[in-house]
């Protein structure tokens, strides 16, 4: 196995941060530099995973669901790195004990957090996930369901003051992959 190979059977980034925080742009920026670099990656992104039924729905969107759909991504992010290619995952971030399995169990795990204020994404939000039509609990992290922010990233990019690509140079330039 060459130089390479290690670091590609070693990395595993998790994209985190609220709905519509750009978790799931910069992600794909990423996976296309990194291809773009010689490097085998796949995107799992939370929403298109659960459009495609990818990972049980258990409940639905409660924080014990969550939590559950957290820790078999575990097991989907460990099968894919064993197969010599990297995971690029951009989820919501879950509750702290997922993110402290994800930690623990997967190696390799870089988390970047991806701040941005909650009104901020509201304005942004171009999947409706914050407009709450019928008055009823939608279960959405950080406006019905507390957000612990995460205080050991690896990355912290705050995604209110910078663009995409402004914040792909800073992601690039931290030097996770040479």
């Amino acid at each position: 196995m060459n130089e390479k190979d290690k670091v590609v059977c070693n990395s595993a980034f998790f994209f985190i941060g609220f709905s519509a925080a750009g978790k799931t742009t910069l992600a794909k920026l990423y996976k296309n530099y990194l291809d773009k670099k010689g490097y085998k990656t796949f995107l799992l992104d939370g929403n298109e995973m659960s459009d495609f039924k990818i990972l049980n729905k258990y409940d639905g969107f409660d924080i014990n669901s969550r939590l559950k759909r957290a820790l078999d991504l575990t097991h989907l992010v460990n099968w894919i790195k064993s197969q010599g290619i990297i995971p690029i995952v951009a989820v919501i971030g879950q509750p702290l004990d997922a993110r402290n399995d994800w930690r623990k169990n997967i190696d390799g795990y870089k988390q970047i957090f991806l701040k941005c204020s909650l009104n901020i994404c509201k304005q942004r939000d171009n999947k409706n996930i914050y407009i709450n039509k019928n008055g009823s609990n939608k279960s959405i992290i950080g406006q019905d369901i507390k957000f612990d922010e995460p205080e050991n990233s690896d990355l912290v990019l705050d995604s209110s003051l910078n663009e995409p690509n402004q914040l792909l140079d800073i992601l690039i330039n931290h030097r996770f992959i040479a």
